[in-house]
């Protein structure tokens, strides 16, 4: 049940408190449906922050997420293309989207997406209902188990 109940909140708890993924990594919910049906409006996606050397890590096909110009806005697409020189720079496309971004500049990148957390699955797919009543379910037994005259006292 406490499994149930962590990926229930898992998605939320990464996006309130970051610090428990660690330093190199960021969390970031999704609103978009550019890069549908990889990542779904609402999402989480647990990002690895990349700089310096690191940005070197980046491959063709990996999902990164940069800086939409002109605002602190995230954009998380699909890398089709690197330039190396003269300088590096990547060319990005949303799956969903026809049109390709252009060529991002590394100032403009935040990090390569390494995990999606398909937050929306339980609501969208009509199973909460069940495994509501099965986690109630669960904590009726274990409280009975536990503790059955408290239990009585709660139910009548």
């Amino acid at each position: 049940m406490i499994v149930i109940i962590l990926f229930l909140f898992l998605p939320d708890t990464l996006v309130v408190y970051p610090f428990l993924v660690g330093a190199n990594y960021s969390t970031d919910n999704t609103i978009g449906r550019s890069m549908f049906p990889v990542i779904k409006p609402g999402d989480t996606i647990l990002i690895k922050l990349l700089a310096g050397d690191k940005i070197n890590h980046i491959r063709v096909g990996d999902i990164i997420c940069f800086k939409e110009e002109g605002s602190s806005n995230l954009i998380s697409h699909r890398v089709t293309d690197i330039q190396i020189y003269p300088w590096l720079m990547f060319k990005t496309k949303g799956d969903a989207n026809r049109i390709s971004d252009g060529w991002i500049k590394i100032g403009r990148v935040k990090g390569k997406i390494v995990c999606i957390i398909p937050s929306g699955f339980f609501i969208s797919s009509g199973r909460l209902i069940g495994l509501m009543i099965l986690s109630v379910s669960l904590a009726i037994v274990m409280l009975r188990k536990s503790q059955p005259s408290v239990l009585t006292t709660i139910l009548l």
